[in-house]
């Protein structure tokens, strides 16, 4: 697998870059308020959304400190679901990885089969050697789904978020053991 083979096909899923079809069911889950509560953004108009789309359709995934989101879509509708998305440092060797589910996507399996062959693309075709993932302690579906994953909490720390004062999670998956999971 090389960086450049997106679309990745899973049993019930695309993992592609963005289209402009993807406008509508993008923006219904970028403006729920439950969708919203644990990422960077609050309010998420069309235009926003728009020019997104636009953006990503010609980012590369390695671009340093560059975010790149993974449009996730139901294989056979091919209608999107959420996006997984990537960062990575300029050093090359670690990278960030969020992900986020329309509220009709959750609770079904679909985030862990979209960020497998995601992590999968980062260790087998870029130079990363880590991926990290925060999370504010309320996620705790977040928290089961990177535990899962193999990813290992390696600190927690008081943050201010969206005006409150929260705690935040940080784990990270190393090159070393996500090779002994899927060896094994």
């Amino acid at each position: 697998m090389t960086i450049d083979e997106l679309p990745i096909a899973t049993e019930r899923l695309i993992l592609r870059r963005f289209e402009e079809g993807d406008l509508e069911a993008f923006v219904d889950y970028r403006c729920d308020p439950q969708v919203a509560r644990y990422q960077s953004w609050s309010d998420f108009d069309t235009g926003e959304a728009r020019v997104f789309i636009l953006e990503q359709r010609t980012v590369s995934l390695a671009a340093p400190n560059q975010w790149f989101q993974i449009a996730i879509a139901d294989i056979s509708t091919n209608r999107l679901l959420g996006d997984v998305g990537i960062c990575v440092r300029a050093n090359g060797i670690v990278a960030e990885i969020g992900f986020t589910l329309a509220p009709r996507s959750q609770r079904r399996g679909i985030a862990f089969e979209a960020v497998q062959p995601v992590l999968r693309l980062l260790f087998e075709t870029t130079e990363v050697e880590r991926v990290e993932a925060t999370t504010d302690l309320r996620n705790t579906a977040s928290m089961r789904l990177l535990s899962r994953l193999g990813f290992s909490q390696i600190k927690i720390e008081s943050a201010r978020f969206k005006g409150e004062t929260c705690n935040e999670a940080t784990y990270e998956l190393r090159r070393a053991d996500w090779r002994r999971a899927t060896d094994g």
